[in-house]
């Protein structure tokens, strides 16, 4: 159940009237094909929780990692302003 709604399968297998077997046989492969899916949807579920994850803890870190440039930039900044006060001149971008 997911947010009050339950979730329904239906399969159609082929049949023929008064044949057994292979009404048996028919609805075997309708179960088979229909395990397939769900694993496969299962699969692609984890995929995406994992990518999404990962997305996450990447825009989580993104503030940290600008101002751990902002930092160095300040400290580069600062050593140029320091060299520059001894008489050694240097050209740099901000």
């Amino acid at each position: 159940m997911n947010f009050g709604y339950v979730k329904v399968a239906a399969a159609i297998p082929g049949v023929r009237v008064a044949d057994c077997m292979y009404n048996a046989v028919e609805i075997e492969k309708q179960i088979v094909e229909a395990n397939e899916q769900i694993h496969a949807a299962e699969q692609m579920n984890e995929r995406l929780k994992n990518d999404n994850i990962a997305l996450s803890t990447t825009v989580e870190n993104k503030d940290k990692h600008v101002q751990e440039l902002q930092n160095i930039n300040e400290e580069l900044v600062q050593q140029i302003e320091e060299l520059e006060a001894i008489g050694l001149s240097l050209t740099y971008f901000l």
